[in-house]
């Protein structure tokens, strides 16, 4: 069953085999909590099954992978009743998993930390070492992604009203304040 699954993955929805090497062991591991290494009934299967499978699993494992078992297991019941070994939609049945962006805070790197690496940023009097220390106070005291910091040009800094024009996803610009410390890092890395 799970070589016609996997099958199917591949011919029907043309599925990378990273996708459905990744789907095998969570279909797996439910077929076999439910059936043990016994014969495999579908017809067997309800929503209990499915429910009790998930809530187990979801918490022994990280949250992208707790994604990716829900997704297989959808995958899998509707395979299932494609072939007509289930008559009820028991992919409806799979619980669906808080994966918005934000729904987990971002790792940052403790205030002393920062202070200590701008520190050994400031000890460097060559170009890249100024550079480097620009960089950092961008990443540091705006909280820019690395993206729009490589983004950035020149005509993006109001130099007049100490004022930054960040290009983010979309290509929306946004405005944002620069601290005289950051202006002063980015003038003394430019204007050499």
């Amino acid at each position: 069953m799970l070589r016609e699954y996997d099958l199917c993955l591949q011919k029907e929805r043309s599925l990378s085999p990273a996708t459905r090497i990744g789907y095998a062991p969570f279909v797996g591991q439910f077929l076999v909590s439910r059936f043990g290494r016994g014969r495999v009934d579908l017809s067997r299967l309800n929503a209990l099954d499915v429910l009790k499978f998930v809530r187990r699993r979801a918490g022994q494992l990280k949250n992208k992978r707790v994604l990716l078992m829900t997704t297989a297991l959808r995958s899998f019941l509707r395979f299932a009743r494609y072939r007509g070994d289930l008559t009820l939609n028991l992919a409806a049945r799979v619980l669906s998993v808080a994966s918005w962006s934000l729904s987990t805070l971002p790792k940052a790197s403790p205030p002393d930390r920062v202070d200590q690496v701008l520190a050994e940023a400031r000890k460097r009097s060559s170009a890249v070492g100024r550079r480097d220390y620009a960089i950092l106070l961008l990443l540091a005291r705006l909280g820019l992604r690395g993206g729009e910091v490589c983004h950035l040009v020149l005509e993006d800094i109001d130099w007049e009203d100490s004022r930054i024009a960040i290009r983010g996803k979309g290509g929306r610009v946004t405005q944002l304040p620069m601290p005289a410390d950051v202006g002063k890092a980015i003038a003394a890395a430019t204007f050499v």
